[in-house]
């Protein structure tokens, strides 16, 4: 994952890490990407845990922390695409499903304090999905 803390003179030191995970993880519990929300939670913890708890062989404290939670779902459009699949697939995905996984990002969530989170869920618009949370920045 990271040099570990006793390499840090000989390596160059990361200095900012983004996180971006869990819209494989949040699909159904029939799907083999599925990953339970409570493991899904601590997967994040653990992340954080190694590069800030000075126990840890990966600890790097200057390292800032972005999490970037899952994108929203545009569940009929995703389920048309799984059905024109030869052989045709169930949708694995719904927004309430993958809208857990999303809160379960936020710091307050965590007992380590992401330092940040970038709301990718709410960057995009389902009804309008061209509606990105970009066109606030860019004229689009």
């Amino acid at each position: 994952m990271f040099t570990k803390k006793e390499n840090h003179s000989a390596y160059q030191k990361c200095k900012l890490l983004t996180i971006w995970f869990g819209a494989n993880d949040a699909c159904l519990s029939f799907s083999r990407q599925h990953v339970p929300l409570a493991r899904y939670k601590e997967n994040l913890q653990w992340m954080v845990r190694s590069l800030r708890e000075q126990d840890s062989e990966y600890y790097s404290p200057s390292t800032r922390i972005i999490f970037i939670t899952p994108p929203p779902i545009q569940e009929d459009r995703w389920a048309g695409l799984l059905a024109d699949r030869d052989p045709p697939q169930e949708k694995d995905r719904t927004w309430e499903h993958t809208k857990a996984y999303v809160e379960a990002a936020y710091p307050e969530l965590h007992p380590d304090n992401l330092p940040q989170v970038f709301p990718a869920w709410d960057s995009v618009d389902p009804r309008d999905p061209r509606a990105t949370v970009v066109s606030h920045y860019v004229d689009v």
